[in-house]
């Protein structure tokens, strides 16, 4: 039987500390309970460090559809539309993105946006 060096089991067998109150729960998505996407890309606010960056990226995003969806307050109806020939909204959202993802087959997602009016503007 080999014995692992002392520095390896130093920074293996490390005791863990409780988690802080109110955190998440590392958990992923059951697939047994079928495919419910709104389940699915909500769970990844727990999946993980990418995954979490990613459900964050969808809550802020779903956040800023729910403001553009609202009704614009007077004073700002009255104000100068920044998009002329597009109806006014409640929310300017800019669209930032690489020239790769047009070539990676992403354009149809960003031709979609664009044209139905989710972005106020882009930036390439």
């Amino acid at each position: 039987m080999s014995v692992v060096p002392s520095v390896a089991a130093d920074a293996a067998f490390v005791k863990s500390e409780p988690m802080p109150e109110g955190s998440k729960e590392v958990k992923g998505y059951d697939f047994n309970d079928g495919v419910n996407y709104k389940k699915l890309f909500e769970s990844y606010a727990c999946s993980g460090l990418q995954a979490t960056s990613v459900g964050n990226a969808i809550t802020e995003i779903n956040r800023m559809i729910d403001c553009k969806l609202q009704p614009i307050p007077e004073e700002k109806a009255k104000g100068t539309n920044p998009n002329p020939g597009r109806p006014m909204t409640n929310c300017t959202i800019f669209l930032s993105y690489t020239s790769n993802l047009v070539s990676a087959g992403t354009r149809e997602v960003i031709r979609y946006l664009v044209q139905h009016n989710m972005v106020s503007g882009k930036m390439v």
